[in-house]
């Protein structure tokens, strides 16, 4: 089912992001390649940056190796917590609405969109932050959990569309918190229950991984299991697992992704495109016949048609031209004479339609008449029964 269908359950939201996640995951193994690649140009341009930097005295090289880790980290975490999920966003939603978008194009569109997350970051941190810091300064237990409570269901879950809104809609900090808010608060309970099936997502997988190499390991692999001296064989074991944990990490990612395109459309559009049967109910009826076909039609009324309206409106039209020859033609052919016009309005009897000749045409036509009655009596060969058609023999 398409995400423009009709809005999202529990169960088409797994399966939905299940499908854009399988069909996306060799994507975000060029895109973390690609994320790998740039962190390590970063780290290469602050080494040489550094390294060509001249400080006085003894602070040259321990203030350089600070500045330099100091600098990897914060390009780091930008990278990780910003650019990457902008990215990721946009590639989701090129490949949900079924458009061809290059990565280095959804890179490029999560530049500035990054920078706007940071901020609605530190707009949601500092306020949320301050309250936790207030409840621990009270040290009371019930408190903390009402306040933690009320954070989760009055900030959390409402700022939760805030990423995509803004790598997708180009809203502002503010503007984008908002329009998240008006997304979850339209339909309250329902998003939460399906936000809450997201994000338990992870836990779940991340548990089931565990779970199955702790029972897994001492059941079947205990005589082959050695934590100090592990094969090369384990390793490809803890590195599936982990991929698969990776996994898990990315479907709740494509499933809130995609749980924000569904419900931004329903918003914008008012109304959910139509199934297939529906579309082809409204073709058929679209196709049908109107109930007043193979009636006879009825002579037109005086009110209806009125010659003298129509004359205006032709002569109108013509004037607005600014053509006089066709101008003089309109003239002669759309000037009736109204008398006669109303005449046979008012008779019952069908008639059929006159031609208006005027005189050059009358007189072309009778010329053409002559000229192909001359020419057939040309070709018409004469009688040869007459006497003077009569020859005698030589004998």
């Amino acid at each position: 089912m398409d995400f423009k269908k009709r809005p999202f359950n529990l169960f088409t939201l797994w399966i939905e992001s299940f499908k854009l996640a399988n069909k996306t995951f060799g994507a975000l193994v060029l895109l973390i390649f690609l994320f790998i690649l740039f962190i390590a140009a970063a780290l290469t341009l602050i080494v040489i940056v550094t390294t060509k930097l001249v400080l006085p005295g003894a602070m040259t090289g321990p203030f350089l190796a600070g500045i330099s880790t100091f600098a990897l980290m914060m390009i780091g975490a930008y990278v990780v917590y910003f650019i990457f999920p902008c990215t990721l966003i946009n590639m989701l939603a090129a490949r949900a609405n079924k458009v061809g978008t290059a990565l280095p194009e959804c890179f490029w569109k999560s530049l500035m969109p990054s920078f706007y997350l940071l901020l609605a970051s530190i707009v949601i941190a500092i306020p949320t932050a301050g309250v936790n810091w207030l409840v621990q300064q009270a040290g009371s237990s019930s408190l903390s959990l009402v306040v933690t409570l009320g954070l989760i269901f009055g900030v959390y879950i409402p700022a939760a569309f805030t990423a995509p809104a803004i790598a997708l809609r180009s809203e502002n900090p503010v503007s984008a918190i908002k329009y998240s808010m008006d997304l979850v608060f339209r339909r309250y309970f329902r998003t939460a229950i399906l936000l809450f099936s997201i994000w338990l997502m992870p836990f779940v997988g991340f548990f089931a991984i565990l779970g199955a190499l702790i029972v897994g390991i001492p059941l079947f692999f205990a005589n082959s299991f050695d934590i100090t001296n592990l094969s090369l064989g384990w390793y490809f074991v803890f590195l599936a697992a982990a991929l698969l944990y990776a996994f898990f990490v990315y479907f709740a990612f494509t499933a809130n992704t995609l749980l924000f395109l569904n419900l931004d459309y329903g918003l914008n559009r008012d109304s959910f495109e139509f199934s297939d049967a529906e579309k082809l109910a409204g073709k058929s009826s679209a196709t049908a016949l109107p109930i007043t076909a193979g009636m006879p039609v009825e002579r037109p009324k005086d009110d209806i048609l009125n010659p003298n309206e129509l004359v205006s409106m032709v002569t109108t039209v013509s004037s607005e031209a600014h053509d006089s020859n066709l101008n003089e033609h309109l003239n002669q052919v759309y000037s009736p004479d109204n008398e006669k016009v109303q005449q046979y309005m008012h008779q019952e009897e069908d008639r059929m339609p006159t031609i208006l000749f005027d005189d050059d045409m009358a007189k072309e036509i009778e010329k053409n008449q002559q000229m192909w009655t001359s020419k057939k009596e040309k070709q018409t060969p004469p009688e040869d029964n007459g006497p003077e058609n009569i020859k005698l023999s030589k004998r």
